[in-house]
């Protein structure tokens, strides 16, 4: 079994589904990681809760950055955006599904735009619904500066990683290596 990805599931003291229905669990009879069932130790969910219509344990998944992002822990998509999920029968992004679940939902025809420019972010706060033209007025007016760039080029010449150089500037590890590239094609 591999342990190290049952040290990483989350246990259920209490012993009440995860999903907010308040039934009591079954006692896991053996550990299973991708269920997060650890044996001897209450199961996350009642026996057909952990669907993904019941998922809440989405809206847990997020660390407070300096500036008041919510940054997404979770996986990535290429361009940097928390990815989908599926809650209430429809997949649609995560930042969307909690600027949903606390400012209503997005008018017919918007999409949401993160004025913090952060694309992990999913504080309702920092998403507001614009249309797509507006969000990408928006957005083409976002660049990274030359001293951005020059900072990029620095920290990876010191041995950071490009992931942990986009944790900083809010770019997934392969946008960073696109920024590195195109420097290195323009010859500066």
């Amino acid at each position: 079994m591999r342990d190290h990805i049952l040290k990483a599931s989350r246990p259920n003291p209490s012993g009440f589904c995860l999903c907010g229905c308040g039934k009591k669990t079954d006692i896991a009879k053996w550990s299973h990681a991708r269920s997060g069932w650890i044996k001897g130790q209450p199961k996350r969910f009642y026996a057909g809760h952990n669907t993904t219509q019941n998922r809440t344990d989405i809206f847990q998944r997020y660390e407070v950055g300096d500036n008041g992002c919510w940054n997404w822990i979770g996986r990535l998509t290429p361009f940097g955006y928390a990815p989908q999920s599926k809650i209430g029968g429809k997949a649609k992004q995560i930042h969307r599904l909690f600027y949903e679940k606390w400012k209503g939902p997005i008018p017919d025809g918007l999409v949401t735009d993160h004025l913090c420019r952060n694309r992990r972010c999913v504080n309702p706060e920092h998403l507001e619904a614009v249309t797509v033209a507006e969000n990408n007025r928006r957005g083409n007016s976002t660049k990274i500066s030359e001293v951005e760039i020059d900072d990029i080029l620095m920290f990876k010449k010191i041995g950071k990683s490009n992931a942990e150089i986009g944790r900083l500037y809010g770019f997934t590890r392969q946008g960073i290596r696109a920024i590195i590239n195109r420097k290195k094609l323009k010859g500066d």
